[in-house]
């Protein structure tokens, strides 16, 4: 049956309710019941039918073959598994109750007036957009007329009478004045409404000039679309906030335009012919750029009402009446009668790209907010100067001091007695605030913590993104014992639930597969993505008595940290070629196909990246830039020295059967002088060559740089394969004289072909050691087991035991270590796979190595 994937909540049944399920109905209602559950049954492969190697020498057991065989999957299941831990120290988990919270002496009142508007202060009169000392002459011209006075027009009279002309009527002066009707078209269309007040003051200033006698005043809601478009008269004029670039045709035909706004220098009635221009794409980008950038110098303010956007458009340079309206109708901002408030999803950026504006406009634009802001409540100036604050980079004492009286007066009846209008203003200001304010200001965590404490307590709540728990954790009750809680993962998410701290024990029926378990005494857990596109931090409350689901990024890593512990989780993918991938109490595994068995293998969990190939099984890990890649070694039993008929051999290779019932990890080449000079800082090589492998170093040498190594990447645990484990490596299932057959060429080979072996012909001799990995691997995946550098293994050499031996790690004492695998310099005799070599701990030479190695602990000294 295959685990049911879930999205991170609970299961309703797991394996053991199947196997009930199974004794008490059958088959049948057992398939029933999985297809239910979301389990579906897996067909058993066929076994496929057994290789033999046949026996090397007469009455002789043949080495048993470890053959690399791998059945293909499509399953693509991601487990998380713990990739890093650490302990938290005294002085981290030691949360005190800050300083400057413990007293109310000498701090000023929180009063019910700290949220409250100022009605006692008024806000500054809005800037008209032309002032009336310059608009009303045109008023009156486009409402004036010429009408006739009671005073004789002598002048005319005289001309009258010199030419004989008879008087009918005496001529009477004329002067201008306010026509006896006249009207008045006012577009109150939503889109302008930046411009109501201009309009409002428009009609009240001209009926205070003429009066209202023969007026009319219309009012236009919906824009004046189709009113005008079969008119065939030219019209009286008509103030527009456009400029003449985008005037249209319509509008010329229609009317005489008068652009009414600052820019106008002539404000007066202009001629189409002289004036007039198609309005161009170019400018219509531009006003669109520069009222982009209105909305992001204004974004340090919460809201933003018409004569703000006025005070601050006027300080732009090019802007014009135009920018208002498009910023007051961006689609980015939502609009009330009164003022205009940012989308959450633009916010950020808008106040990121105001830092990038200059520092004279920056502070120009604040001091306009505060200035058109001053007659609001202090809490919303809080607000405003805690952003300002962070734009700047600058601090505020009045406002650290503000939230902090705020802090103190929280649960204190006495002093405010409405408590309610307190929190309410902290869920309003929760509900605008980003998330840097959050992450730049611990005490608004601590508030937040303090107005929800008891649903926190409860697993009521989530806090906002940003709010900082850990920091605040000093409200928190602290237990006298740690608390011991599970993860497991459930799908694509995990679990996390409490679990008896003595024992940390494991309940047979919960559902999923545990990953790990993290402690804690404040009840709370932080987790924070370590992907950088999601730099999110939330934070849970844990609780004995029930499980807490949380939902998994699509990528780790993942960082969980408690006021006591800190772990990583990071995914792995079921390698290409494993046949499946799964989590038991011993932690992950991955099953490969061989033959008619399933072969087991542990995750090794200290490794950034693994999979399988032709070869086997890989995991790697990196320092620095410098990658080394292992390769699993499948345990199994060989025939460990020479059999007596092997050309060549040396009595101290006595052929013996040697067990190995672990399996253990090989790096795949030796270790080379850029991985030794990126963990111990130099290079000991005379000759400097970062692939080629690191010489001249003792086995003491070895130590210092496996402890180094293991302190820099935990849980890595290396060490130096014992002498059977390299033997059994090398041979990879064969039992020739070398993995590659009974003989070598100096192709196959790094070693002095000056001195073949078994009468070979003599080959090339290179006199230096070559690049790791530039020659064929072995059947299992590893370089240059044979020749280019001797490797030091971890037992004390000494003579082989007679009968078999299981997992065999060497004496316990001894005067010299073994090496192993011939070299440059020595001749084909000694690259064999039986070869023995010795040299003392602290020797060195120049065509000595190592390669690392991971699994079993060795015993004996060393």
């Amino acid at each position: 049956m295959k685990t049911p994937l879930t999205n991170g909540s609970t299961s309703f049944s797991g394996r053991g309710d199947l196997i009930r399920f199974l004794c008490k109905h059958g088959e049948e209602g057992l398939d029933a019941m999985a297809g239910f559950a979301g389990y579906e049954r897996k067909e058993r492969k066929e076994a496929k039918p057994v290789k033999h190697t046949p026996a090397m020498a007469e009455n002789v057991p043949a080495p048993l073959p470890v053959e690399h065989r791998f059945i293909e999957s499509d399953e693509t299941k991601p487990f998380w598994y713990v990739s890093g831990r650490r302990v938290k120290s005294v002085k981290e988990s030691d949360n005190r109750i800050p300083e400057w919270a413990k007293t109310t002496e000498n701090n000023p009142q929180f009063s019910e007036g700290e949220v409250q508007a100022d009605y006692d202060t008024r806000p500054p009169l809005p800037i008209p957009l032309v002032a009336w000392s310059r608009i009303w002459p045109l008023l009156r011209g486009a409402l004036g007329s010429s009408r006739e006075s009671r005073d004789l027009d002598m002048k005319r009279l005289i001309e009258r009478v010199s030419r004989l002309e008879p008087l009918k009527q005496l001529p009477l002066k004329s002067r201008f004045g306010w026509g006896a009707t006249g009207c008045l078209i006012l577009d109150f269309d939503d889109r302008l409404l930046p411009l109501w007040g201009d309009l409002n003051q428009l009609h009240l200033g001209i009926e205070k000039l003429r009066g209202r006698s023969g007026f009319s005043v219309y009012m236009l809601e919906e824009g004046p679309e189709g009113a005008f478009k079969k008119r065939d008269r030219r019209l009286d004029p008509v103030l527009t906030p456009c400029s003449p670039v985008h005037w249209d045709d319509p509008l010329v035909r229609h009317f005489s335009p008068v652009w009414w706004d600052r820019g106008n220098r002539s404000f007066k009635i202009n001629s189409v012919k002289s004036f007039f221009r198609k309005a161009s794409e170019t400018a219509v980008a531009e006003e669109s750029l520069r009222a982009e950038r209105l909305l992001k110098l204004l974004s340090p303010a919460i809201r933003v009402e018409p004569e703000l956007l006025r005070a601050v458009r006027i300080s732009l340079p090019c802007a014009e009446a135009a920018t208002e309206i498009l910023a007051w109708n961006s689609p980015f901002v939502d609009r009330f009668y009164s003022a205009y408030v940012y989308d959450e999803e633009v916010l950020e950026s808008y106040r990121e790209a105001f830092k990038q504006e200059p520092e004279p406009l920056r502070r120009l634009v604040i001091a306009r907010i505060e200035k058109y802001h001053s007659h609001l409540s202090k809490a919303v100036l809080y607000e405003e100067k805690l952003i300002a604050t962070d734009q700047e980079g600058t601090s505020s004492g009045w406002a650290d001091q503000f939230i902090k009286t705020y802090f103190r007066t929280l649960g204190d009846h006495k002093q405010f007695p409405s408590q309610k209008k307190l929190e309410a203003w902290f869920h309003r200001l929760t509900m605008r605030l980003h998330r840097g304010a959050w992450e730049r200001h611990d005490i608004l965590s601590d508030c937040w913590l303090k107005i929800n404490l008891e649903a926190w307590e409860r697993g009521d709540v989530s806090p906002p993104e940003g709010v900082n728990i850990e920091k605040a954790s000093w409200q928190l009750l602290e237990k006298e014992r740690p608390e011991t809680y599970a993860i497991r993962q459930i799908g694509e998410g995990v679990v996390i639930s409490g679990a008896d701290s003595g024992t940390q024990s494991r309940s047979p029926f919960e559902t999923g597969s545990h990953v790990a378990f993290i402690r804690s005494r404040k009840s709370y857990l932080s987790i924070k993505s370590g992907n950088p596109q999601e730099t999110l931090t939330r934070t849970i409350s844990l609780r004995e008595d029930s499980e807490v689901s949380v939902s998994l990024p699509e990528s780790g890593p993942l960082t969980l940290a408690t006021d006591m512990d800190e772990i990583t989780l990071d995914i792995r993918m079921k390698p290409r070629l494993a046949s499946s991938m799964g989590r038991d109490a011993r932690g992950l595994y991955v099953k490969l196909d061989d033959g008619d068995d399933s072969l087991r293998i542990d995750w090794p969990e200290w490794s950034e990246r693994g999979d399988v190939d032709e070869f086997g099984l890989y995991a790697e890990f990196d320092v620095g830039d410098v990658l080394q890649r292992m390769r699993w070694i499948n345990p199994g039993t060989f025939m460990m020295g020479s059999p007596d008929d092997e050309p060549e051999r040396q009595e101290r290779e006595r052929w013996h059967r040697v067990t190995l019932t672990r399996g253990f990890w090989l790096a795949d080449t030796a270790c080379t002088q850029a991985l030794w000079e990126a963990v111990m800082g130099k290079n000991p090589n005379r000759s400097k060559w970062k692939k080629r492998p690191v010489e001249e170093i003792s086995w003491d040498d070895c130590m210092e740089f496996i402890r180094t190594l293991n302190n820099l990447k935990s849980g890595l645990d290396l060490r130096l394969p014992t002498e059977a484990e390299w033997e059994y490596a090398c041979r990879a299932g064969t039992g020739t004289p070398f993995s590659l057959g009974n003989n070598i060429t100096p192709d196959q080979v790094n070693y002095n072909g000056e001195y073949p072996y078994a009468g070979a012909e003599k080959g090339n001799f290179i006199g230096e050691s070559v690049d790791v990995g530039s020659i064929p691997a072995n059947p299992w995946g590893l370089y240059e087991m044979h020749g280019n550098v001797w490797e030091w293994c971890s037992d004390w050499f000494d003579d082989y035991p007679v009968d078999a031996v299981v997992d065999p790690v060497g004496p316990e004492t001894g005067v010299y270590r073994v090496l192993r695998g011939g070299s440059w310099i020595y001749d084909g005799r000694d690259a064999r796979s039986a070869y023995r070599n010795m040299s003392g701990p602290g020797n060195r030479s120049r065509d000595v190595g190592f390669r690392l190695a991971r699994g079993q602990k060795v015993g004996g000294a060393g």
